[in-house]
């Protein structure tokens, strides 16, 4: 039986796993494997950090490690390509130090491309709504059961888009040690373009929920060559090598 419960949670995606009970009665001492822990460890190994954070969105509603970088003193270059919540981060961002902010997507070849994403101002909709615009239409109706009307309230605009040597250039870089990804399923793509067998940086994460399982293996494969450690949630991937 047992079995049997764990291949239907395995294939609707859900991941089990043992727990002492002791653990289970005290989950404020569970050690959870995340960026920020490693970022802090990082820091007590190397003396300058600069890190590249790949759709930072408002720096609020996703997942961010933005309070624990500024904490650091970390260098960083956040790229968001939608104006309006580009506005939003920089606003929500202005009392950290040591930020660079490009409105721009990441992509192979510097242009122009459309970014679908979600009309504002339906105030049935959850605020996580605005934070999966993608090059990709379809990647926004796969939400359709879950926000009535959405195919209605989809809208197009045309964003401005580096390559990755472009990007370093233009920040005054020559290097980056740190790669934080959330492009809502382009995530792959943007690991491909950022060269990490030439910088090897030491803390990649990327958003692997929303990759296919060929994608999301390759994604692992391409870090693993290089000598990296893996480890993962149910959303995201993250990937450590020693300085």
């Amino acid at each position: 039986m047992k079995t049997i419960i764990r291949k239907i949670m395995n294939f609707f995606y859900v991941d089990i796993y043992r727990t002492p009970p002791t653990l289970s009665r005290n989950p404020q001492k569970r050690l959870e494997l995340s960026i920020e822990l490693i970022a802090e460890y990082l820091s007590t190994r190397k003396k300058t950090v600069v890190f590249i954070q790949v759709g930072a969105n408002d720096g609020v509603l996703a997942e961010t490690f933005l309070p624990v970088a500024a904490k650091l003193s970390w260098k960083g270059i956040l790229l968001e390509p939608q104006k309006d919540i580009y506005e939003q981060l920089k606003e929500n961002t202005k009392d950290y130090d040591n930020f660079m902010y490009f409105n721009v997507a990441l992509d192979w070849k510097c242009g122009r491309r459309t970014l679908f994403k979600v009309r504002k101002g339906n105030n049935s909709y959850p605020e996580w709504v605005y934070g999966i615009a993608s090059f990709d239409r379809n990647h926004l109706l796969k939400f359709s059961k879950l926000l009535p009307g959405l195919k209605e309230n989809i809208i197009e605009e045309s964003v401005e888009c580096l390559d990755f040597v472009t990007l370093l250039d233009k920040a005054s870089i020559g290097s980056y040690d740190v790669l934080h990804i959330d492009a809502e399923g382009y995530d792959y793509e943007i690991l491909k373009m950022a060269s990490i067998s030439k910088y090897h940086p030491n803390i990649v994460k990327f958003e692997h929920i929303n990759l296919n399982n060929k994608e999301w293996d390759e994604s692992v494969a391409l870090l693993m060559q290089e000598g990296y450690r893996i480890g993962h949630g149910r959303e995201d991937t993250i990937a450590y090598l020693d300085p």
